[in-house]
C-alpha cells in the first residue's frame, strides 16, 4: 500500500486552525508529519497517493463521534397533529 500525502489542507488540531495550508503525511496508517505545503516536497511522488484537499479542512487524529439517538426517536414516535382540524380526525391519526 503507498503511503498517503494530504496537500493544501487547512488543519485544525483540536484547538485552532493552524495559519496557511499544510501537508499530511500518512505512513502506513499513521500520521508521520505534519507541515507547511513547501516543507514535504522532498518524497518521491511515485511513492505516495496524493490527494489535493484544495483549502479543505483536515482534521488529523480527531474523531467526531457525537450523534443524536434521541432525534430520531422523538421523530419516529412522534405525531404532527397541527394540521388535525378536528378531535376525530386526531384520533384517526393516532390510531394509525
Amino acid at each position: 500500500m503507498k503511503d498517503l500525502l494530504i496537500i493544501n489542507a487547512s488543519v485544525f488540531n483540536g484547538q485552532a486552525f493552524l495559519p496557511g495550508h499544510y501537508s499530511i503525511l500518512v505512513k502506513e496508517g499513521t500520521i508521520s508529519a505534519i507541515n507547511p505545503v513547501n516543507k514535504l516536497s522532498s518524497y518521491p511522488p511515485n511513492k505516495l497517493q496524493i490527494i489535493n484537499a484544495q483549502g479543505n479542512t483536515v482534521m488529523p487524529a480527531l474523531h467526531e463521534g457525537h450523534c443524536h439517538f434521541m432525534a430520531d426517536a422523538w421523530q419516529k414516535y412522534s405525531l404532527d397533529l397541527s394540521t388535525m382540524h378536528t378531535l376525530q380526525a386526531a384520533q384517526k391519526a393516532v390510531q394509525k
